[in-house]
C-alpha cells in the first residue's frame, strides 16, 4: 500500500498464492497519482515479498499496464476474447 502525505491511500496491490504460484489479483494506483513511479515501486516490493512465479490477468486494451509488466518480464501465456474487454494473462517466471 502506498500513502499520501495526507494519509490518502494512494495504491494497493493484492495477492493469493496457488498451490504452484503467486497470483497478482489486484495492483491499483489513483489515477491522478498514475505515472509518477508509485506502481513500479509497489510491484517491486510485492515482487520482493513474494518470490516467483507470479501470474496475472490485464485487460488488453491496458497498454499502460502491459508495458509495466512487461518491464518487470512478464510474458503473456494466454490471450482471452471475453466479453466486454479481451484479457491477457501474464507470467514471471
Amino acid at each position: 500500500m502506498a500513502e499520501a502525505a495526507d494519509g490518502q491511500i494512494t495504491a494497493f496491490a493484492s495477492v493469493w498464492q496457488a498451490p504452484d504460484y503467486w497470483f497478482l489479483h489486484n495492483l491499483f494506483v489513483a489515477p491522478e497519482h498514475q505515472q509518477g513511479g508509485i506502481g513500479s515501486a509497489l510491484l517491486s516490493e510485492v515482487l520482493a515479498a513474494i518470490g516467483r512465479p507470479v501470474e496475472l490477468k490485464t485487460d488488453a486494451p491496458n497498454l499502460v499496464a502491459r508495458r509495466l509488466y512487461q518491464g518487470f518480464g512478464f510474458r503473456v501465456i494466454e490471450e482471452s476474447a471475453g466479453e466486454p474487454v479481451a484479457s491477457l494473462r501474464m507470467r514471471l517466471y
